[in-house]
């Protein structure tokens, strides 16, 4: 496929990117056409410079540099006369934004790595091998026990507790029903 009479005008005048001057060039090396097609384009932009180049007759240039200049100079100092304020560094709202996302995203993770007893609210009953412990809002209540070897627990209904306790030097078995509400 050939590339477009654009493509091969840009080409002519080496304004295209690396990548389109890399794939027309490879394309004007195989097709006779399109090469003689690059070639006039040159020719022609050889001889719209040569015309260009010549200077008008009958210019006061030295009238007209003096009038450039002058209109530069004025410019300047309009530039100046409206010139920005001095810019104050302020956060904004976009640093407002990511200052909020960054504050959220940060008391997230801490409210998830939070210990899964510690966000609980309630009453929780836990039984360990010392003994029976009620939580509630902080708060701890413990049962203890004494000399024991095992402690099987058993849970009948929410808020309830049955812990069974055998001593270790008597083996008598002490049994703890513990209801929370």
């Amino acid at each position: 496929m050939h590339p477009s009479e654009t493509q091969l005008a840009l080409f002519a005048g080496g304004d295209l990117d690396l990548l389109d001057r890399w794939r027309v060039a490879r394309h004007v090396g195989k097709c006779s056409v399109c090469e003689a097609a690059v070639d006039e384009l040159r020719e022609a932009r050889k001889a719209l410079r040569a015309e260009t180049m010549q200077m008008p007759a009958g210019v006061n240039w030295d009238r007209l540099a003096a009038e450039m200049t002058g209109n530069i100079r004025v410019g300047l100092a309009a530039g100046e006369c409206v010139a920005t304020a001095p810019r104050h560094d302020r956060l904004g709202w976009k640093a407002a934004a990511v200052l909020a996302g960054v504050t959220l995203l940060l008391s997230t993770a801490w409210w998830l790595n939070i210990p899964h007893s510690q966000r609980q609210t309630g009453v929780v009953l836990e039984a360990t091998q010392s003994g029976i412990q009620l939580k509630q809002d902080g708060a701890a209540l413990m049962l203890l026990n004494r000399k024991s070897s095992s402690a099987p627990v058993y849970g009948s209904a929410p808020g309830s507790l049955r812990v069974r306790y055998v001593d270790s030097e008597t083996n008598q078995v002490t049994i703890n029903n513990v209801y929370a509400q």
